[in-house]
């Protein structure tokens, strides 16, 4: 029986040893996909800001400025504020006073359909 016990202690250490390295390789391997996922992020979020900046620094390729010899013309005539813009037309007042009585006329017309209490 102590045969036994010593054979399957040292077959249980061996399992032990076995899952311990693969324990401590799986650790390792994570704790290296980690250092590299951070890596990949670092690099990505430099390259970002570095074309941030670059885009910052760019500058338009023509910037538009004036001058007042721009806008100043001899032969230019301005019209008279009067003549540009028409009045009132009696005509047209009048043609809307007909049209307002035409509607009030058709409301009278037609049937009274409010509900009162």
């Amino acid at each position: 029986m102590e045969a036994e016990r010593k054979k399957r202690s040292a077959i249980e250490e061996e399992v032990d040893d076995d899952d311990e390295e693969k324990m401590e390789k799986f650790f390792a391997l994570i704790t290296n996909f980690r250092n590299v996922r951070d890596q990949l992020r670092d690099k990505a979020l430099n390259t970002r800001s570095k074309e941030k900046e670059s885009d910052k620094q760019e500058k338009p390729l023509w910037t538009p400025s004036f001058q007042r010899e721009d806008f100043m013309a001899e032969d230019v005539q301005f019209k008279s504020s009067s003549s540009a813009l028409p009045g009132p037309s009696s005509q047209r007042h009048e043609q809307d006073k007909s049209s307002k009585q035409k509607k009030e006329e058709e409301e009278e017309e037609e049937l009274d359909l409010r509900l009162s209490l």
